[in-house]
């Protein structure tokens, strides 16, 4: 059962503590505050895009800043693999691309790409399903800040000549992997598998941990089919060459448990809020994380 007036009493908390750190702040992540956005474009040809690589579609990004409201036109594409399947999602995860000239000055300068989680389908548990998944990026940040920043807003999706919103909704917006690298200090890795000794032991157990905390089976820290390692999580370089996982990706946890999540055959279990851990088995000294005497695969 879904507890929304706790997880809503939670996203509060956060934002209350993160507001008073970062009074003033301009740039997109460094408020936890929820922030109203209005988005417009013709929406049908942009859900309804289910080709391998999307097409990208003009949009008008708007939001009121300390100055008044603030309009960029933008560039928006669907996101995502299952949540782009029509049967599961009205409206899937979109990718906003934010032109140079168009952000600076603005809240998202310095950003040149977002992705949006949107509310998938336009009733109430999805909306929840999307701040449960919302609320387990924001746990891996309690974690390490080598993780995805993540902001809450409220966006109104209009259509050209149209005067209410085709939709009104909670939605996240997730730093982008190129992003979330230079902060850290590393580079994203391009191969599509990587040699298991080169990830960082801590960093990869770390990963291991969060994912059997949260009912996640579905990743692969080491290789992807098609595109940069890996599945489900990012690889990144750091400068001495090692290489450290951040998950992401997390509407088909335990956590989040939406009504469309089933777990792979494979993993022998039934429902995706089973636990499963497939993490390695590492010695203590090459691990923040005790390991098990031996793994149960």
């Amino acid at each position: 059962m879904m507890l929304p007036h706790r997880a809503l009493a939670f996203i509060a908390a956060l934002a209350t503590a993160a507001s008073v750190a970062h009074a003033g702040a301009p740039r997109l992540f460094e408020s936890d505050e929820p922030i109203d956005l209005e988005l417009e474009a013709v929406w049908d040809p942009i859900r309804f895009d289910d080709a391998p690589e999307p097409k990208a579609y003009p949009a008008l990004l708007s939001y009121r800043g300390p100055s008044g409201e603030v309009r960029m036109p933008i560039q928006i594409e669907a996101s995502g693999r299952s949540r782009r399947t029509q049967d599961i999602c009205e409206l899937p995860p979109l990718r906003l691309d934010l032109p140079k000239r168009e952000r600076k000055g603005t809240l998202f300068r310095g950003i040149g790409e977002l992705k949006l989680v949107t509310h998938c389908q336009n009733n109430q548990r999805y909306e929840q399903y999307m701040l449960l998944e919302y609320l387990v990026y924001r746990s891996y940040r309690l974690i390490t800040d080598e993780s995805h920043r993540v902001r809450l807003v409220r966006v109104r999706y209009r259509e050209p000549g149209r005067a209410k919103p085709r939709w009104e909704r909670l939605a996240f917006v997730i730093e982008d992997a190129s992003d979330l690298a230079k902060r850290v200090g590393a580079a994203r890795v391009a191969e599509s598998r990587i040699d298991g000794a080169q990830l960082d032991a801590a960093a990869a157990s770390r990963a291991e941990m969060f994912f059997y905390m949260i009912g996640m089976t579905d990743f692969s820290l080491i290789a992807r089919d098609g595109g940069p390692c890996c599945h489900n999580a990012r690889a990144l370089r750091r400068p001495d060459g090692t290489i450290f996982p951040v998950p992401y990706d997390f509407d088909q946890t335990g956590v989040v448990n939406p009504e469309y999540s089933m777990p792979n055959e494979r993993m022998g279990i039934r429902t995706v809020t089973q636990r499963k851990f497939r993490g390695q088995c590492r010695p203590a000294e090459l691990s923040s994380v005790t390991p098990q005497k031996k793994c149960s695969k």
